[in-house]
């Protein structure tokens, strides 16, 4: 079973898919608040789907095994691969691909910070990171639909998502003004808050395991 954390002072590990759902549910909690649950769950979801890849399981495994002399923190890439399997999966049509723009720069870009998707110089860091190769991505799906979801489950999923999508443009558009800017400015808000929600519901679940703390939230 892949690991995603081993604590330090006790040597247990908490595996990817328990991190993956608890996440999850921590961030469909915020979501939910403004009408969001499953678009906010789907970053949670799939944010170290990564880790899947047997290049994280031996990182890992050598940061814990030699913490005096660890491998280069980050010098493996775990946050490319869930954007690319949304991306690939789902990217079939432009309100699927609004969509997932920010789910995939969360997802890309939890452990830095936001990619633009257009630049001061006209160019797109958001769509160079997506040109990255991500090997056996077909295989670490494989593993998702064993051990986290079912792929009819997820497929059923990301259409509620999209559903709480078009919802959320809508609304936004109804406040007045302009509806192209409208658009514009709620994506980018979408952007940040999506982003937001991983980080906050990530980093709890982390601190939930490396402490033995059972609930946070309640």
């Amino acid at each position: 079973m892949a690991i995603a954390h081993i604590r330090s002072s006790d040597g247990e590990v908490q595996l990817v898919y328990n991190h993956l759902l608890e996440t999850k549910s921590i961030a469909e909690e915020a979501g939910a608040k403004i009408e969001l649950r499953h678009l906010a769950g789907l970053v949670g979801l799939l944010h170290d789907f990564g880790k899947y890849d047997e290049a994280f399981q031996h990182y890992i495994q050598e940061a814990y095994n030699n913490p005096n002399k660890p491998p280069k923190r980050g010098s493996v890439d775990h946050s490319t691969a869930g954007a690319h399997f949304l991306w690939k999966r789902f990217g079939k049509d432009p309100i699927s691909k609004a969509m997932l723009e920010p789910v995939c720069n969360a997802i890309y870009n939890h452990h830095g910070q936001l990619a633009d998707f257009i630049n001061c110089e006209g160019d797109s860091p958001f769509y160079h990171r997506m040109q990255k190769e991500v090997p056996q991505l077909d295989e670490l799906a494989q593993q998702f639909y064993q051990e986290v979801m079912l792929e009819q489950e997820l497929e059923q999923y990301v259409v509620s998502a999209k559903e709480e999508f078009i919802r959320y443009l809508k609304r936004i558009t109804l406040v007045g003004g302009d509806p192209a800017t409208s658009k514009r400015i709620a994506l980018t808000m979408l952007n940040k808050l999506l982003y937001s929600i991983l980080i906050d519901s990530d980093r709890l679940n982390a601190r939930q395991f490396d402490e033995n703390i059972q609930n946070l939230t309640s």
